[in-house]
């Protein structure tokens, strides 16, 4: 048996980045690097995620003579840059950054990134050595305060281009100090083989960023952040504090939250000095001795979902905790195979054995320390964390009974199931998420409706509750649906069923489009006493149904399910579909109420609470709204979210239009493309001369108007970044020009290469309906390795065939961009 698996990898030091211009915000997850006048350096306080000087200490000293660098040299020993170099023309070091590999906070044991910027050489001609390397050196002190640092990596590069370059390396945090620090010397002629401050030419530059890790003792402003987690926290749903369950003989959170917490009291201690010891679900127990003030002991435990939302199967939830040492070493010899350490673990009511997380490690002699990991949690409505913290060689097993000394703890708590949990205490936030369009009640629908594509599409809970025929009821223009089915319902607000709030969005994050898959979530709110309904042991039903064409108003049933009634209060129903063919605007619906049948119609009802609710969503396919194409009218202006935004001029040599600078956006804008075959300036504008094949007008046939290629992160384009194409397409609007084959169609594909991918290599593709004009189309891939790129666009009209030049089509449109 052979079999491969291929992966993509990170190339350092490989990009020059000439026209790079730092944003002038900074990521939201980066604690920010301020001058730390015990260090001398750029320093971040507190753990987090990632530590950046952000550009602010850019430029390079000349030893005690000046330069253009603040708070020269930055570093912690007193390593001094020496340079007589000019700005904006030589060598320094523009910026720094570390960061976890995983998103987590920066922990000993785990993977970190250092990401820096440097500023090369634009020409070295003049030098007295003009052919030597540039050279980048990488070192790293787990102990800022002993300076003692351990080589990392060293590369080089020519020098003679200029501008700036992204250096990116990775490295395991080891054990040390919680304050840790790296180091890059940079410089011109320098040696592979020079020590952390060894300089051999007139052109060289030392910087460090010093920075915190989850090791030893933790900054105050993390406990502090501990001690107000009974008080509502702004920017969670919910926070709850466990209580104990003497079922499970655990502390339990029995409600939805965002986060769940044990508090200081449940689990403080270890062995007999615990309340309600051990505190695990299966009577794994504590080995200690007399008095946890000289043992290892869990004295605060915590989970919370990433997003800060109601916790929910298959997002991401961090674990956290907080535990004491033993200060006294002696107590605790190290042999060889022994250390502190703590282990994560975690089980369902559905994952029904323990699955191990990972792992963390900490200096002995310590007090107390703060630790935290992240895991996705599986299915299940009941979850259980555990933590286990102790002395011994490296074991990992959810009871470590052969260690001498340990303390292990669990924490349950209550996780949403799509289609199965009630959430009575969920409040609907009062803003929109940032990427959702808004849907808005359209008079020719008569549902709510998002009149641009987006990635999201959400009715807000504005149309919440419930209509009663013609008879009223509580909903804002009942019933909101295309087809005049309307609510039928006795029941009253907040006490029996209705649909709350409607969402549709794409699974990948993009624009809702054609072929991809999307993701229907919606609100509903459960009965909660059904006792006194003249059939009271009925079930509550849920269907979703799908509408390719909004127009149409033609059904297609997509799932349903069932509920219990009774306890009440909103429910998340999350359902994933893929968007077919049909037409530009589509609609989703959601019919729910009491004693409904599971094989019912998008209108029948049964019994006498019922609601139904559409929503209407552009995508993808057909005829695009106009704001789409109006942004695309704006892309020779500086766009205010991308670094830079450049339009392509033609290539003679390579006949294509092509951006000749680094950019976060290039596109070829609607003169160098516009048009099919003798119609299309410089035609057929590609660079193997894969030509079109149309007739006398372009008017009349199939024709890409415009072309672009950006980055998702609207950061200059890098390899290993993830961009996306965006084309507009026109078609023959006269259908009897097309007649339609049951194998023929529109059809749109999508290719890249690169001057060291050298194949084209397909994405994907995209379908439109015929009969309609112009049309926006997006899709994304990940840049390969590479310096130069191209991507093409074929559009033409024939039965589904790849290639990237598909010369067995009657009517067809090629472009490149490089």
């Amino acid at each position: 048996d052979v079999d491969d698996l291929m992966f993509t990898v990170v190339e350092p030091f490989s990009t020059v980045l000439p026209s790079l211009a730092p944003t002038s915000s900074v990521a939201e997850e980066d604690l920010v690097a301020v001058y730390d006048t015990e260090f001398t350096a750029p320093r971040c306080f507190d753990v987090g995620a990632s530590c950046n000087t952000w550009f602010k200490n850019g430029g390079v000293g000349r030893d005690a003579n000046g330069g253009y660098e603040n708070n020269a040299p930055n570093t912690i020993d007193g390593c001094e840059d020496y340079s007589i170099g000019k700005r904006g023309h030589d060598e320094s070091i523009q910026s720094m950054k570390v960061a976890s590999v995983d998103g987590a906070f920066l922990s000993v044991g785990e993977k970190a990134r250092i990401e820096a910027y440097v500023f090369k050489a634009k020409d070295t001609s003049s030098r007295s050595n003009p052919n030597e390397k540039e050279y980048a050196h990488f070192w790293y002190a787990p102990d800022a305060k002993s300076k003692d640092w351990s080589h990392l990596r060293s590369t080089s590069f020519d020098p003679g281009s200029g501008g700036l370059m992204r250096l990116n390396l990775n490295f395991t945090l080891q054990p040390g100090d919680s304050t840790q620090a790296v180091r890059l010397t940079y410089g011109y002629a320098e040696s592979r083989y020079m020590g952390p401050c060894d300089r051999m030419d007139k052109y060289f530059d030392v910087d460090d960023l010093v920075f915190e890790v989850n090791h030893g003792a933790i900054p105050v402003p993390s406990f502090q952040y501990i001690a107000t987690l009974d008080s509502p926290l702004p920017n969670h749903s919910k926070s709850i504090a466990a209580t104990y369950d003497s079922e499970y003989t655990v502390p339990r959170c029995f409600e939805h939250a965002s986060l769940c917490h044990g508090g200081f009291v449940l689990i403080r201690g270890v062995g007999d000095e615990e309340e309600n010891s051990p505190n695990t679900i299966d009577s794994c127990a504590d080995r200690t001795g007399s008095s946890s003030q000289n043992f290892e002991s869990i004295f605060f435990m915590s989970v919370q979902s990433v997003t800060k939302e109601i916790m929910t199967v298959g997002d991401w939830v961090s674990i956290t905790t907080a535990v004491t040492s033993p200060t006294d070493t002696s107590l605790r010899p190290m042999p060889a195979d022994h250390q502190f350490i703590i282990h994560f673990y975690y089980k369902s009511d559905v994952v029904s054995s323990w699955k191990y997380i990972t792992s963390r490690f900490r200096q002995p002699g310590l007090d107390s320390g703060l630790f935290s990991v992240k895991y996705m949690l599986p299915a299940g409505s009941v979850h259980v964390v555990r933590v286990i913290y102790g002395y011994g060689p490296f074991i990992v097993g959810p009871c470590v009974r052969s260690w001498e000394y340990y303390d292990v703890d669990d924490l349950m708590f209550t996780v949403v199931e799509p289609f199965s949990t009630v959430l009575p205490s969920l409040a609907p936030t009062s803003s929109v998420a940032e990427e959702d369009l808004v849907a808005v009640y359209d008079t020719e629908f008569t549902a709510p409706r998002c009149f641009d594509v987006g990635a999201s599409c959400n009715t807000w809970f504005k149309n919440g509750g419930v209509g009663r025929d013609a008879n009223g009821g509580y909903e804002n223009n009942a019933p909101n649906t295309i087809d005049g089915c309307e609510d039928y319902s006795i029941g009253k607000r907040g006490h029996d069923e209705s649909i709350q709030s409607m969402k549709v969005a794409s699974v990948d994050g993009a624009f809702l489009s054609v072929g991809e898959k999307a993701r229907i979530e919606a609100y509903v709110f459960k009965a909660k006493d059904t006792s006194s309904r003249s059939n009271p042991n009925e079930k509550e039903y849920a269907h979703f149904w799908y509408a390719p064409d909004a127009k149409s108003k033609d059904w297609s049933h997509l799932r349903s399910t069932s509920f219990d009634p009774g306890s009440g209060g909103l429910m998340r129903l999350n359902l994933n579909f893929t968007l077919q063919p049909g037409d530009s605007t589509q609609a989703v619906r959601l019919t729910y109420g009491y004693a409904e049948s599971r094989y019912m119609g998008p209108c029948d009802r049964m019994d006498k609470y019922f609601d139904v609710d559409d929503l209407v969503f552009e995508v993808n396919h057909g005829a695009i709204p106009v704001p789409s194409f109006q942004y695309i009218a704006t892309l020779d202006s500086p766009l205010p979210n991308h670094s830079k935004s450049i339009a392509a001029t033609y290539d003679s040599e390579y006949t294509v239009p092509r951006c000749f600078e680094h950019a976060s956006l290039c596109h070829g804008g609607f003169v160098l493309i516009r048009g099919v075959g003798d119609e299309e300036e410089n035609s057929p504008n590609t660079i193997d001369s894969c030509a079109d094949r149309t007739g006398s007008s372009s008017q009349n046939f199939e024709s890409i108007f415009f072309m672009s290629v950006q980055s998702v992160t609207k950061e200059i384009m890098t390899v290993g970044d993830w961009v996306s194409i965006t084309t507009a397409v026109t078609s023959p609007t006269d259908t009897s020009l097309r007649p339609m084959p049951a194998d023929h169609q529109f059809i749109i594909h999508f290719y890249y290469k690169s001057d060291v991918v050298s194949s084209w290599k397909y994405i994907t593709s995209r379908f439109r309906q015929p009969g309609l004009d112009s049309g926006l189309f997006s899709v994304k891939y990940m840049l390969p390795a590479g310096s130069v790129h191209v991507v093409r666009v074929i559009y033409g009209y024939g039965p589904f065939i790849v290639g990237p030049c598909v010369r067995s089509w009657e009517y067809y449109d090629v472009d490149d961009l490089m």
